[in-house]
């Protein structure tokens, strides 16, 4: 017998039986697992339907029952009950009016009409909300999106069994019909939303990656490998030490999954953060006594401010340090009979010559 990944989680769930299907043969249209019984493709199918070029078995007609169990919004999942009603928050009165559903008609302290009176919600999460992880002789687990720490873990660990791992990242598609089974060790190919992605032996970029979030750096600069003025300020070893490693797989799908999964440690964040501010406090204290002292010398310059008096103390003065300056000039000397021009002896006049020598008109060759 073949068995799909959908067809082990609904096993692990404890084959629950979906009432429209009935005795079937064949493989899975949609995860290609042995059919004991299932549904008709053309009723299973409704028209949102668009994985048609992922199936596993495009040319059968039945669907198995573990994937109907699985697609079915209403079916229930392993350690994941419903929540508080999320129009009375378990109050059983309105404390917030949906936009749509039977509360949307009504008003804030109105007893609750989406619960029946028992404070949550019908249904829980779905099938697609969650990622699903299993291991032969470890077991089944799901995580949400805010569990990134349990899928890391059971990713890079090596694997004793057969194994396989369907990741949800938008919690908007159906992730698990399409994963894959993977046989003992650390690499194999895991569903990443719509993405395959083969996970390598070494799985040491996801751990790289921890360290560099938590030494400053931030996600974006890490996926897009252009690194502010801070991460270089901070960490500018690890930085070199990560790309030295690891620059050649970004881009990559399993650099996307990695950087997806990587998370910083909060307590180290929180102890660098304290580290930070105490050394910024301490600047500050050191530049606030270099300014007290720099006030008390009076004459000297404070860096950043106007130029002080020439004075040793501005405030000193009095009102005759506005007073008009007297200005005494010497008397000039009285001048001698040798006094002469400053360029020298004055020149000779020239000889006045007579209206009628003006008028003889002179030749232009002499004779």
């Amino acid at each position: 017998m073949r068995e799909s990944a959908t067809q082990v989680v609904w096993r692990e769930h404890g084959c629950p039986v979906v009432d429209s299907c009935s005795d079937a043969r064949g493989h899975c249209y949609l995860c290609g697992g042995t059919v004991e019984r299932g549904m008709p493709v053309r009723k299973w199918m409704g028209s949102g339907f668009s994985d048609h070029t992922r199936v596993a078995c495009p040319t059968s007609d039945t669907v198995c029952e573990a994937c109907c169990y699985v697609c079915s919004r209403v079916s229930p999942v392993k350690g994941r009950p419903p929540g508080k009603c999320s129009a009375c928050d378990g109050t059983l009165y309105v404390v917030r009016v949906p936009k749509a559903g039977k509360a949307s008609r009504s008003k804030v302290g109105d007893p609750c009409p989406t619960c029946g009176g028992t404070g949550m919600n019908k249904n829980g999460g779905s099938f697609r909300n969650y990622s699903h992880l299993w291991e032969d002789g470890y077991g089944y687990e799901n995580a949400s999106k805010g569990e990134k720490d349990r899928i890391r873990a059971f990713l890079c660990r090596d694997h004793q069994g057969y194994w396989f791992a369907s990741i949800a990242d938008t919690g908007q598609l159906h992730v698990l019909p399409f994963a894959q089974i993977n046989g003992p060790g650390t690499s194999g190919v895991v569903e990443f939303d719509r993405v395959a992605v083969e996970v390598p032996a070494d799985t040491s970029l996801v751990f790289d990656m921890c360290l560099l979030l938590t030494a400053g750096a931030t996600k974006d600069e890490i996926t897009s490998g252009d690194y502010g003025v801070n991460a270089w300020r901070r960490c500018e070893p690890a930085v070199r030490l990560f790309e030295g490693r690891h620059s050649r797989l970004r881009g990559g799908a399993w650099f996307a999954l990695a950087i997806w999964l990587a998370q910083a440690d909060k307590t180290e964040v929180e102890r660098r953060l304290a580290a930070e501010k105490e050394a910024r406090d301490e600047r500050k204290r050191k530049n606030s006594r270099g300014k007290r002292k720099a006030r008390k010398g009076g004459d000297r310059d404070v860096p950043g401010r106007a130029q002080q008096s020439v004075h040793k103390n501005e405030r000193t003065q009095g009102t005759e340090a506005l007073a008009a300056v007297p200005v005494r000039v010497a008397p000039e000397p009285d001048r001698g009979r040798d006094d002469r021009a400053v360029a020298g002896s004055d020149s000779r006049p020239a000889a006045d010559r007579s209206s009628a020598e003006q008028r003889q008109q002179l030749s232009l060759f002499d004779a």
